[in-house]
């Protein structure tokens, strides 16, 4: 028995289905056909299961020469693209020099002062230890340590952040 034509345009709109939202008049018509044609009915599970079998395949590996070689002309065109001027690679730019100050000095000082705070010699009278000053005090002391520490690895995180970002871009 040969398909008639109302077979082969709902057979079509399955088809087209995997690749666009069917309009409500093609979906319901292809419907109402699958509700009373067992050809087409088979069809259609057929196709879902090639497909989903398509899916559960592994994606092959791809070689390493081929994905080192197609990175460096995506970098090379993006240069290429963006005036060809030489641009440090992802995630080695450099920091910038009056950040860099900042941070040593706002370390450094915040160091300074405890140590000579716990020794005596600080604005604060001599302490055997941290657990003596007020809470409020204490406090204040942590959040300038935190501080100090966010602001040191402020720019690790970054690099590596901006670094992977590129990659991603690179890939896509």
């Amino acid at each position: 028995m040969t398909k008639g034509r109302r077979c082969r345009e709902n057979e079509r709109l399955i088809l087209e289905r995997e690749d666009r939202p069917l309009e409500e008049r093609e979906a319901q018509s292809v419907a109402d056909h699958l509700a009373k044609c067992a050809g087409c009915r088979q069809f259609e599970t057929l196709r879902r299961s090639m497909k989903n079998g398509v899916k559960a395949l592994p994606w092959p590996r791809l070689p390493d020469a081929l994905d080192q070689r197609t990175r460096q002309r995506v970098r090379e065109e993006r240069l290429e693209r963006a005036g060809g001027g030489e641009r440090p690679a992802p995630g080695r730019e450099r920091i910038p020099v009056p950040v860099t100050v900042a941070l040593v000095l706002v370390t450094a000082l915040t160091v300074a002062w405890l140590t000579l705070s716990l020794v005596g010699l600080g604005p604060i009278e001599s302490l055997k230890s941290l657990e003596e000053l007020p809470l409020v005090t204490r406090i204040a002391l942590a959040l300038i340590v935190q501080g100090a520490a966010v602001l040191l690895c402020a720019p690790i995180i970054m690099r590596a952040a901006r670094a992977a970002q590129n990659e991603n871009e690179d890939i896509g």
